[in-house]
């Protein structure tokens, strides 16, 4: 049998993607954490401000051996986001085919819920004589969206490296992956791009037509890892070097 890249759960993820149906996948997969450096948030629009938005201490991350080997650079020039820093957090499970140049998602979790347990929930025990009776409390109110392959067809068409948006007149330069297209089992909205092919019974009814879609993310995928030189960004800690404001960041000031 072929052998199969081992696909990756990135905490935040990127690009124009594929949305891949029944692919069998290892029960483990590989973490990625997708985390941007102290550089990364001095040369953002915010300057060192945007840095509130990525609420992690230094013992979480920077101070962790185990840690380190899981972080990969925030790298979103391809969707022009590089110098905005994220807030809400992408959980994304992908296979990464390197000879067809395309990314294949099994799923993706867009959602406000930070790793934490507030958000996730933690265990209470109220026996200590007895550990199996215990219950999961969750203290934050959270939100999120499930995308699922389920609600995609295999991808139709390829696609060219731009694409044009008719409706507001302009043409972006995308540099997608080969195959990103999928026809959509919802209702055709206007202004589409492509019609896909019908079905006998969606040929009498406009409302049901499959049209061209992509999957936009963030930011690339697969991620690049940290350098040696790459520092995570941590609000607790002190940057010397000024941002676009001529400020310096101290959490003490």
């Amino acid at each position: 049998t072929k052998k199969r890249q081992h696909p990756s759960t990135a905490v935040v993820s990127s690009s124009s993607l594929t949305m891949k149906t029944h692919q069998r996948i290892p029960s483990t997969p590989k973490l990625e954490i997708v985390w941007p450096t102290v550089e990364d948030v001095r040369n953002s629009v915010e300057g060192y401000r945007a840095g509130s938005s990525l609420p992690s201490k230094s013992k979480n991350v920077r101070d962790r051996a185990d840690i380190r080997p899981l972080l990969h650079r925030w790298n979103a020039i391809r969707a022009g986001r590089q110098k905005h820093m994220p807030h809400i957090k992408t959980f994304v499970l992908y296979h990464h085919n390197s000879i067809e140049n395309a990314v294949e998602l099994e799923y993706v979790l867009l959602t406000s819920a930070n790793l934490s347990m507030p958000a996730w929930g933690n265990k209470v025990v109220y026996n200590e004589m007895d550990t199996a009776k215990c219950t999961i409390f969750i203290k934050s109110f959270e939100l999120g969206v499930l995308f699922l392959p389920d609600l995609y067809c295999e991808p139709a068409i390829r696609l060219e490296d731009s694409i044009t948006f008719p409706e507001i007149g302009i043409s972006i330069k995308c540099n997608l992956p080969s195959q990103v297209s999928f026809r959509l089992k919802f209702p055709k909205q206007e202004n589409t791009v492509v019609d896909c092919d019908q079905s006998d019974d969606d040929k009498n009814d406009d409302r049901h037509q499959n049209a061209l879609r992509f999957f936009a993310m963030p930011f690339q995928i697969p991620p690049d890892p940290y350098e040696s030189e790459d520092i995570p960004w941590c609000w607790d800690g002190r940057y010397p070097q000024i941002d676009r404001f001529g400020i310096s960041y101290n959490l003490e000031q």
